[in-house]
């Protein structure tokens, strides 16, 4: 288990703020993740230029997201990218998948996001540790 000594910080990146949205952002925060929030892409680049961001978040629509796509596929390499959605996994399309590191659906996100968020950037500590 990650000690929480250290507050991660998310950037959770979403289409709309509605319901499941507010109740996975204090999920988080009541497990002791800090999320600043970004409805768009430059909402993004704004964020990652002030706030030491630990990984990336998105929950929305998947088929009509494009610019949000190129936006994760450019930070994918430098942080950790979970995504949250209603579909299952398998109707996701590939190119999502292919950047991310994590697919939870809504339901899951709720429990498990503050714990996957915690081992993804504990991986992350020891394999720059490796290198």
């Amino acid at each position: 288990m990650v000690s929480h000594i250290y507050t991660p910080k998310v950037l959770f990146m979403m289409d709309e703020e509605d319901k499941e949205f507010r109740e996975i952002r204090d999920h988080l925060a009541d497990d002791g993740v800090s999320v600043f929030l970004a409805k768009t892409p430059e909402e993004g680049i704004d964020n990652l230029s002030v706030i030491n961001i630990d990984a990336l978040i998105y929950q929305g629509d998947f088929a009509k997201q494009t610019d949000v796509l190129n936006f994760l596929k450019t930070h994918s390499k430098k942080f950790p990218v979970i995504l949250v959605g209603q579909r299952g996994k398998n109707e996701v399309p590939s190119e999502w998948l292919n950047i991310s590191d994590i697919y939870l659906d809504i339901n899951s996100a709720k429990r498990e996001l503050a714990k996957t968020c915690f081992e993804l950037i504990e991986n992350k500590k020891d394999h720059r540790k490796a290198a």
